[in-house]
């Protein structure tokens, strides 16, 4: 079973700044992943988010989550919050890290590639992305408008990536 922390669980977002919504927070290892697909998607469904969306989010949480524990050392850990209009979904390991977080998913994979689709597809279905990465492991945050985006007037945003602390993190905007 996912395991609880409920420090987080009562503060709200990371930080402790209570930002609205029922945040959630799950650490997980590989036997974890369809409860964690189901706890999540429930979740989802309580904060109202639009099924297509949350469908969408499911999907890139699960992506997330597989790339924790295939790259990240086995576990990992997830959290969710509402942020404003924005539903944040943080996904971190504590593995080795990885360069060229700038690229990672920009360039949708060949067919033939043994991988690397994951955030590739990650970065299809969310709003936001932003990727930091060092070798004390990887945290990935996306942002889903809890709007559809015929309600929005607009599309996806799109790509910008820079250094923060002296790790490489890439990121993907709503758009303005």
């Amino acid at each position: 079973m996912v395991a609880r922390d409920t420090r987080y669980a009562d503060s709200g977002a990371p930080g402790g700044r209570r930002t609205g919504g029922a945040p959630l927070d799950r650490r997980f290892t590989a036997d974890d992943l369809p409860d964690l697909r189901v706890l999540l998607a429930t979740h989802l469904r309580e904060l109202g988010l639009d099924a297509d969306r949350a469908a969408e989010l499911v999907i890139a949480a699960n992506e997330l989550a597989s790339n924790a524990v295939r790259y990240g050392g086995g576990r990992g850990r997830l959290r969710l919050w509402l942020d404003g209009a924005v539903l944040r979904c943080e996904v971190s390991d504590g593995g080795p890290g990885f360069t060229g977080t700038d690229r990672a998913g920009l360039v949708r994979p060949d067919v033939t590639a043994g991988g690397g689709r994951g955030l590739w597809l990650v970065r299809q279905v969310c709003d936001e992305v932003t990727i930091t990465s060092t070798r004390a492991g990887t945290v990935v945050t996306v942002g889903v408008a809890t709007e559809p985006a015929h309600r929005r007037g607009r599309r996806h945003g799109g790509q910008r990536s820079h250094t923060v602390d002296g790790s490489r993190t890439a990121s993907r905007s709503l758009p303005g």
